[in-house]
Formats: C-alpha cells, structure tokens, sequence
C-alpha cells in the first residue's frame, strides 16, 4: 500500500501536473495577443481539481489500511490487485482464474498488503512490459495450497517487438541475483524494472518465509514466473471442501 500511496503522490500527480503545465504553456503562447481566458482558466482550474482527486485516493488507501481484515482468501488479493491496475493504467486486467486447492485456505488478515503489493508488481509488469494492450492480453494465473505451501503460476502474453534477447539476459542476471545472499539486495534497484527481486523481499522479510523459490521464464511469446513459498505461519483458517 506505501508504494501505491507514494506513487500516486509523486509520479502520477507530477505527471499530470506536468502534462497540464505544458498545455497552458502552449496555448498562451499560440497568440499572446489572443486572451484565452476560459481556456487558461479551465486548464488551471483541472490542476487544482486533479491535485484534490488524488489526495481522495490517498485518504481512502489510509481508510482502508485502518480496517481491520480478519482473514482473506488468495482470490481476494488477485481480484483487489487486477482493480487497482485498472483504475491506475486504465487497462483492465481480466486473468483466467484457475485454483486448485482441495480446500479453502484463508489466511491471517495482517497480510493482506504483503499479497497484494506481490501482486501489484507482477500485474504492473504485465501492464508495462508485455507490448499487449491488457485487455488483448491472455492473463492466466493458476495456485495450489496444499501441506502449508502456497504454489502459484502468472502467464502472460508477449506483443510484436518484445525485447526477447535483452529480456532473456535480464532474467539470466535476475535469478543469478535471487540465488545470492541476503547482503545483495541492493541489486534490487539495479534489475531492470521487472520487481522481480522486490518479491524476493515480500517473501522473506514480509510473509517471513523460511522456504521459498521464484522461477521467471520466456517461453515462445509468453512470459511465466512460477513462485513457491511456505504459508505456514500466516494461514488463519483451512477449510476442507
């Protein structure tokens, strides 16, 4: 939720501000001698509109956040992310949700917002990087829980023009990376925007897992990243179906 919060704070604010700044310039310098009054006011006006809206947003992410969440289920943490990439980007994410637990496991509300920045980064990633416009991108995710191990699989479509070989050699450089100690994650800043190693941190320092792996690949035009990681800690109820 603080990285949702200080994007739109920061990037997302600034960018429409910025936007909004370039467009008045313009036009008061189309004609200086042409007073566009309504217009230059109406560009203004948006700007302290737009800067109102946003600290909306943020006032309802700290009124969620004060909540309280007894327990969720994986399904819920998929559908709240796919929201957000839809309000955020404007595309929305429609994935092909496939569960096959034998039972329903709920897990312990506090960690709720460990799912669902994990989440937000591999759907961003969709969003960003696959050159699909999302709403013509097959999105799959399939997960299992089963003996206090959450396993789950997120595929994606690749687009014409994708960056197969510098792709290929980022996620080379990625898993060489999620291979090495605890001391280098500062690399995390350096792995090329794919937040792969964020994840890395969600699982080990977040969710507190003790067991974990994380497998991205390129095969053909899709993109999968596979995760595992032990639950056992964090699982508040398991109901048999």
């Amino acid at each position: 939720m603080d990285v949702v919060k200080a994007t739109i704070l920061s990037d997302l604010k600034y960018a429409f501000l910025d936007l909004l700044g370039e467009l008045l310039g313009e036009v008061q310098s189309i004609d200086r001698e042409t007073k566009c009054f309504k217009l230059t006011s109406a560009i203004t006006s948006c700007k302290t509109y737009i800067q109102t809206v946003l600290n909306k947003i943020i006032n309802w992410f700290e009124f969620s956040q004060n909540k309280k969440i007894d327990q969720f289920d994986f399904e819920l943490a998929i559908k709240a992310s796919t929201f957000l990439m839809g309000y955020l980007y404007k595309q929305n994410i429609n994935p092909t949700i496939i569960n096959g637990s034998s039972s329903t496991v709920l897990f312990r509300g506090e960690y709720f917002n460990c799912f669902f920045d994990l989440l937000n980064i591999l759907f961003e990633n969709i969003v960003k990087h696959s050159n699909v416009e999302s709403i013509n991108n097959t999105v799959k995710i399939s997960f299992n829980i089963d003996r206090n191990k959450l396993y789950f699989v997120v595929e994606n479509t690749l687009g014409q023009g994708y960056m197969y070989c510098d792709s290929r050699e980022k996620l080379d450089n990625i898993v060489r990376a999620l291979q090495a100690d605890e001391a280098k994650f500062e690399l995390t800043s350096r792995e090329g925007g794919s937040g792969i190693l964020k994840i890395r941190k969600i699982l080990q320092h977040d969710l507190r897992s003790t067991e974990w792996a994380i497998t991205p690949t390129i095969v053909e035009s899709r993109f999968k990243i596979e995760i595992e990681t032990d639950v056992s800690g964090i699982v508040y109820e398991n109901i048999d179906n």
